[in-house]
């Protein structure tokens, strides 16, 4: 099928079955509301310069697969590359999918009440002032294999690189991804644009990310809310801005966060992590931290939550605090090899000994204290 508009395009329709089909040419590709895909398989599942989306499904039921991973949706020009709203279909797609078009998201996942969803190929998206993923109020599991987002000359400016919010129940899963931010003149007014931000205002759903590496400038790195974490190696870089580098609040699971870069903000602080409820475990390495406004790392554990914290060899400059700590719940705290400008505050150190470990603080601020690893 070769098309100017839409390759297949239904509404409200009963069960559509779909085999040994390929769409392929300039247009959109698929259309389908409120309907089953019942037995939908394509071939080939590829648009070039769609006037609007380049595969839409709203409000479907059933599975929608695609088998050739040279399937490609490339700059769709009014819409969404890949925009799935409501129903629980379950939709597998191994090609690549790009949109360097703006302000469009190119993928856009809104509303859903189940199934599964699988990007197999690289999803990209470059243009300054374009937007990327926006996840809201999903209950599918979602799997992206690959995802790079800007590059270190063209900085994603519209939006945040990844955007989660609206309390979803699924499962996000990145598995590696690439984000490179920037507040610039195609950021909205007043936004702050972040390398991933989840925004849930209550704690709900899942966020894995195998490999994942932020590097923002004028914004945080990374800014989560209110989610289950399985960070297994992330590495932010951010410069510039006047928010926390890196926040974290009330999430529950574990994060291996490092970087050989830089965390710099000049009023906020380079690590804000912020637990009343439920259990977070965090290691923290290789970070080297500048705030002349805020502290290096600034962590309270207060109410129901508890923190397991390991950090090794992370380093701080600035007027304010290396290292603050509010806590008044039984937590977990081991710190080897952090080096501030200024000193570790006597009252960190005891509570440090008061939670079973034992080392010493040297003049300078270098702390070493009991081995161990807070998280895998």
């Amino acid at each position: 099928v070769n098309f100017p508009s839409y390759g297949i395009f239904g509404d409200t329709f009963g069960n559509l079955l779909v085999n040994s089909v390929s769409v392929i040419g300039e247009g959109g590709a698929l259309d389908l509301t409120t309907g089953n895909a019942g037995n939908v398989t394509f071939d080939e599942l590829s648009s070039l310069n769609a006037p609007e989306r380049g595969i839409r499904l709203n409000g479907l039921t059933g599975t929608v697969t695609v088998l050739d991973p040279a399937s490609a949706v490339v700059n769709a020009q009014k819409g969404q590359s890949v925009r799935i709203g409501g129903g629980d279909v379950s939709f597998f797609y191994p090609g690549t999918v790009s949109n360097d078009v703006r302000p469009f998201h190119i993928v856009e996942l809104l509303n859903t009440t189940g199934g599964t969803i699988e990007f197999s190929g690289l999803v990209s998206q470059s243009d300054p002032g374009s937007r990327a993923i926006l996840i809201r109020n999903v209950d599918s599991d979602v799997t992206f294999a690959d995802v790079d987002i800007g590059t270190p000359t063209s900085r994603v400016g519209g939006q945040s690189g990844v955007l989660i919010e609206g309390n979803g129940t699924g499962t996000i899963t990145f598995e590696d991804l690439t984000v490179f931010t920037e507040v610039n003149s195609d950021t909205p007014a007043g936004a702050s644009i972040a390398g991933i931000r989840v925004a849930n205002t209550a704690h709900s759903g899942m966020l894995n990310i195998t490999t994942g590496s932020f590097d923002a400038v004028g914004g945080p790195a990374i800014d989560i809310e209110l989610i289950e974490l399985n960070l297994t190696s992330v590495t932010p870089i951010s410069v510039g801005s006047d928010l926390d580098a890196v926040r974290l609040v009330d999430v529950t699971g574990f994060a291996n966060i490092n970087s050989a870069g830089s965390l710099t903000s000049p009023t906020g602080h380079g690590v804000n992590i912020m637990q009343s409820t439920g259990a977070f475990a965090v290691n923290l390495s290789s970070l080297n931290i500048s705030t002349p406004g805020g502290n290096g790392i600034d962590l309270a554990a207060t109410g129901t939550g508890s923190l397991c914290l390991n950090m090794v060899s992370n380093s701080h400059t600035g007027s304010n605090t290396g290292f603050s700590l509010s806590n008044d719940v039984a937590s977990t705290f081991e710190l080897q090899d952090f080096v501030d400008d200024g000193s570790i505050p006597a009252n960190v150190e005891a509570w440090i000994l008061g939670k079973g470990n034992t080392g010493t603080t040297s003049v300078g601020g270098t702390y070493t204290g009991a081995a161990g690893v807070c998280v895998p």
